[in-house]
């Protein structure tokens, strides 16, 4: 069975669902934790990077747990980035959740099945656990296809795959979609906003999923996707780093389906969807060409509002 990485920071009480989650899922061997340190300036920080300690080293009384504490806080870029190195310092594969994330009771025995069955397949980059246009039917079968997105609401890789990350997107992108492929591949408007996304990307911008990303597209690293959401996220709010407001579209149910292990439907055919690729675009990011044109309606129109207050506006 796959080892697990569970990254934490301030939440405890996620923490804990998690902890709870994880530990009862099947065929856990080894579980790894990682907590950033408290930030300065934030009061609450100490009390509740302490509590998540006491959990760990609680739970570390009943079975056995590597963990790593941080004294200070590297932030969510850095934090991430040193937790999966970490991590893959020690095991060849395995599986990486955030503290606010609830896998399916199977999820490590299906992701164990998809290392083992790519592990030589250099071009299969991870395995999606989270599948954000899943529907949650009811179904002992369990299907999978190849896409172009990372998901990293729960995924599982490989060391050699994560040791191809470029940390920073130096030079903003000295890549070129349209030799990638990738206007094809997820389409020209989703081509167009990642490109501008990246090319925001900053030191400061404390977000690891940017260099993933990029790492897997200019490595044309492809990810493998299952038919049903074997992870779901319940961490969204005001005290999230970044969800703290999600769309119902982009939010998808945990399978409620008990699995036969042995009708697992493996791709053998190592070529993404396109057509998938283009409804996660739309529907997780709203990049269909009606909503561009509704959007980019809505900016003139406010544009044209605010510049006509300031007209005549009298100090």
């Amino acid at each position: 069975m796959p080892s697990v990485l569970i990254t934490g920071f301030n939440r405890p009480n996620l923490l804990s669902k998690v902890l709870h989650n994880v530990v009862k899922a099947e065929g856990l061997t080894s579980l790894y934790i990682h907590i950033d340190g408290p930030r300065a300036n934030y009061p609450d920080d100490m009390s509740q990077v302490a509590a998540c300690h006491n959990l760990i080293v609680d739970l570390a009384k009943e079975i056995n747990i590597r963990y790593y504490f941080q004294e200070n806080n590297l932030g969510c870029e850095k934090g991430m980035k040193f937790a999966i190195d970490w991590f893959f310092q020690q095991e060849e594969s395995g599986v990486i959740i955030e503290d606010d994330i609830l896998i399916h009771p199977q999820a490590l025995q299906i992701a164990e099945l998809a290392l083992i069955k790519y592990q030589y397949i250099s071009k299969v980059g991870q395995i999606n656990l989270y599948n954000p246009i899943a529907k949650n039917v009811v179904n002992k079968e369990l299907g999978s296809y190849f896409i172009d997105y990372p998901m990293l609401w729960g995924w599982a890789c490989w060391r050699n795959r994560w040791e191809l990350n470029l940390n920073y997107p130096s030079k903003k992108l000295e890549f070129n979609f349209g030799n990638l492929g990738m206007n094809k591949s997820i389409g020209v408007v989703a081509a167009r906003y990642w490109l501008k996304k990246i090319n925001r990307f900053t030191d400061d911008s404390n977000t690891w999923d940017i260099p993933w990303l990029v790492t897997c597209w200019s490595h044309r690293l492809i990810c493998l996707s299952f038919s049903q959401s074997l992870t779901t996220n319940i961490g969204y709010g005001s005290s999230a780093t970044h969800t703290k407001g999600i769309s119902n579209l982009r939010l998808a149910p945990l399978s409620e389906s008990t699995f036969d292990l042995t009708k697992v439907q493996f791709s053998d055919k190592i070529l993404t969807q396109k057509k998938i690729n283009k409804k996660i675009s739309n529907q997780v990011w709203d990049m269909s060409a009606c909503k561009i044109v509704i959007n980019k309606i809505k900016r003139i129109i406010s544009s044209r509002f605010v510049k006509h207050d300031s007209q005549n506006f009298v100090p």
